[in-house]
């Protein structure tokens, strides 16, 4: 009787670490997934403040031009 009861003893404690085991993977699974996601919005943000420093230069152009037009420079 006493090693029946040993032998479940064994098994009950290895079936926690199966479970932390499977929490685990779950775990990096959503950790790869935000990663990705993450990702995928960092190079959307990149390309549009790409555009952006485009923009603000085009901008800084024509605002030189029309200040100095203003100021009656030619």
């Amino acid at each position: 009787a006493e090693v029946i009861l040993r032998r479940t003893a064994e098994l009950r404690s290895d079936r926690h670490y199966l479970f932390l085991f499977f929490v685990g993977e779950l775990i990096n699974i959503f950790d790869i997934f935000i990663g990705q996601i993450l990702e995928l919005l960092l190079r959307y943000l990149e390309v549009i403040l790409g555009y952006l420093g485009g923009l603000l230069h085009l901008l800084d152009l024509i605002y030189a031009v029309a200040s100095d037009g203003a100021n009656g420079y030619p």
